[in-house]
């Protein structure tokens, strides 16, 4: 392992694509905990980050079990919802160019919509206010984009838009339908053109990049099960099916993600006004609780001492990834596991069970003081 003492400058410290570091008070403290809980079963990858110094970039345990192939900062992993941040990246971006607005009705971009969802804007679609149910099949699933469009439109909405809110992966869908309409290309392409080419993220996305297989990590089950890695998984031939594709599935690594930070930190994929739409919460999930707000794509926290965090996870049986934003301090929080629910006996300490989530939340809770 390479421990830097030196501060490291963006361009510096992304140089070095294979090197492990940890440095600052932040990463050695993190660092401590993580290689206590990978001695007892622990699989993950992580990059900590202050301004422009990374202050952890390591992996910890298997990425792949059979194989013995550990996790590292170049392994690629599911980002899962998280995707959902770029779907509504793309949506602003359009907005930018004056293709389209986020209070347009869905009638606009479905002629056809019933009365019940003519009206629905694309605002609250992507706040998940419209009312839509989450799911209309498994991740899976062989669901063509209009045959998902079909059922989303015809299926009974569970509140009246605008009124409450429920977390909907078929609303992204939706997003990423129009996406596809308006820009007249498919979903990937447009992402992959106007974010993350831009950004500097050539690992991330479905198809499009050329992977290493040896990088990808294998999801595990809460019974240690092998769940193989998306790319094993039932896709067409431009990426997953419509029950997955913009609201999730989408792969990357944390050095892309830190990128993805960047990019948003220095206003270099969208103008500031698309920004300040990105960087607002909006929708309240829990009425007795106004402190978290859905925005687009994005869960917006406020603290009870001031500090502003931006956040939004991934998950699945067999992958779980967060990214984290401390508005205020400047800080970035990436971690990915393909282990977050295997068993581990209540009555043992986290460093001798290796339970992931369980040790993400206590990693937390050491480096920010956040609840567990």
């Amino acid at each position: 392992m390479l421990v830097l003492t030196a501060c490291l400058t963006t361009r510096g410290a992304m140089a070095q694509q294979s090197g492990d570091i940890v440095q600052g008070e932040l990463g050695r403290k993190a660092d401590s905990l993580l290689t206590q809980a990978a001695k007892a079963g622990f699989s993950a990858v992580i990059l900590i980050a202050k301004g422009d110094t990374i202050l952890l970039r390591r992996g910890y345990g298997w990425a792949d079990r059979g194989k013995k192939i550990p996790f590292g900062p170049n392994t690629i992993f599911d980002i899962g919802s998280i995707t959902k941040q770029f779907t509504a990246a793309g949506i602003l971006a359009l907005e930018a160019q004056g293709k389209l607005s986020v209070q347009d009705p869905l009638s606009r971009y479905f002629p056809n919509a019933p009365a019940d969802k003519a009206r629905i804007t694309l605002h609250q679609v992507m706040t998940h206010s419209a009312g839509f149910d989450d799911d209309f099949g498994p991740d899976y699933a062989v669901m063509p984009r209009d045959s998902l469009m079909g059922l989303v439109m015809a299926s009974p909405l569970k509140f009246e838009p605008g009124k409450g809110w429920s977390y909907s992966n078929a609303g992204y869908s939706v997003m990423a339908t129009i996406l596809e309409k308006v820009s007249g290309v498919p979903y990937e392409t447009f992402i992959h053109d106007r974010l993350f080419g831009p950004a500097g993220m050539a690992t991330t996305g479905y198809n499009i990049p050329h992977w290493d297989l040896t990088r990808l990590s294998r999801g595990y089950g809460s019974h240690n099960d092998d769940q193989g890695t998306p790319l094993e998984k039932l896709w067409g031939a431009d990426g997953p099916y419509w029950t997955l594709k913009g609201n999730g599935g989408i792969l990357s690594t944390v050095d892309d993600m830190y990128r993805w930070h960047l990019a948003l930190r220095n206003r270099s994929v969208l103008p500031e006004s698309a920004m300040k739409k990105l960087e607002q919460g909006y929708m309240a999930e829990d009425p007795k609780d106004t402190t978290i707000k859905y925005g687009y794509g994005w869960e917006l926290e406020r603290k009870t001492d001031g500090r502003r965090v931006m956040h939004h996870n991934g998950s699945s049986a067999h992958s779980y990834a967060i990214l984290r934003r401390y508005l205020d301090q400047d800080i970035v929080y990436i971690f990915a596991t393909n282990s977050p629910r295997n068993a581990c006996p209540p009555e043992k300490p986290l460093t001798e069970c290796g339970k992931s989530l369980d040790t993400e939340r206590a990693l937390r809770k050491l480096l920010f003081d956040e609840p567990q």
